[in-house]
């Protein structure tokens, strides 16, 4: 009896035994495997790629233009504008750096683009007329600057633009009102006379530069330009008859701007912000 218990005992751990061997063999292949295995290739999807912001690409831009890389810098703004296509500040950023590259086409878009946006931004239209300005598009480039005046009557840097794109038509006489509601008469005078040079009209300039000595005999801008212009003049001279003086601003007028004798002319400025140097009436 005890023999026949040992052997069914026996027997049913070989029964146990050979019903678990499949699964700790399974096991045991799996620990100690070291054969190279393949993913299943039907279980693999490609990850989309990561979405940028679009506030992300005009931080980019802002860096890329401060570093003088327009080129970089269209690229990121014009990602920021995709991303969000009412992003006035993208838009007016990548005005200013098509601007830069003298892409005048594509810059006067966007800023046409920022202005739909948001119309009464008196920074847009002066940059859009800067633009146009730049383009040698005189005519235009008055209205731009004329529009933003209308919005902020003591933008002076508007009104300094206005004064250049008039005199470029060779209104010179409404230039120097224009230049003369920001600076001293004789610094208007001096600024039209250095446009006159820059278009190579020799003639109107010594004019106007002999016009701001009228006003100031001791201007040392005039009399350096006019020594520039004869070698042999150092002194300053009689003013002769002129067609540039200009006439008391009308009573709309501000009454008060900031005064800057001899305001550099070359002093164009695209203005960053919408809202930049543009106060209110």
């Amino acid at each position: 009896m005890r023999y026949t218990s040992t052997i069914i005992l026996a027997l049913s751990i070989l029964v146990l035994g050979s019903g678990c061997a499949g699964d700790f063999g399974e096991k045991w292949s799996q620990l100690f495997d070291r054969t190279e295995r393949k993913p299943d290739e039907s279980k693999i999807h490609d990850a989309p790629d990561p979405t940028i912001a679009p506030e992300t690409h005009y931080a980019s831009g802002l860096m890329l233009e401060r570093q003088g890389n327009f080129v970089g810098a269209v690229r990121q703004f014009e990602a920021a504008v995709k991303g969000d296509p009412s992003m006035v500040d993208g838009h007016n950023r990548l005005g200013m750096a098509q601007t830069r590259l003298g892409n005048f086409g594509p810059a006067e878009a966007s800023f046409r683009r920022a202005i739909e946006l948001e119309s009464d931004a008196p920074a847009l239209h002066n940059n859009l007329g800067f633009c146009l300005l730049t383009a040698a598009d005189y005519k235009a480039a008055e209205k731009a600057f004329r529009d933003a005046l209308a919005l902020a009557p003591d933008f002076e840097r508007a009104r300094m633009n206005l004064g250049i794109a008039l005199a470029r038509q060779r209104r010179l006489g409404d230039a120097a009102v224009e230049f003369s509601r920001v600076v001293p008469a004789e610094a208007a005078y001096y600024n039209v006379g250095v446009v006159c040079m820059d278009m190579n009209d020799q003639q109107q300039a010594e004019r106007a530069f002999r016009e701001a000595l009228s006003v100031k005999p001791d201007y040392e801008p005039a009399i350096k330009r006019l020594a520039s212009l004869d070698g042999r003049r150092t002194t300053p001279v009689a003013p002769v008859p002129t067609n540039v003086r200009p006439r008391p601003a009308e009573p709309t007028q501000p009454s008060h701007v900031t005064v800057r004798a001899n305001r550099p002319i070359g002093e164009m400025k695209l203005a960053a912000d919408p809202n930049a140097d543009a106060p209110s009436p």
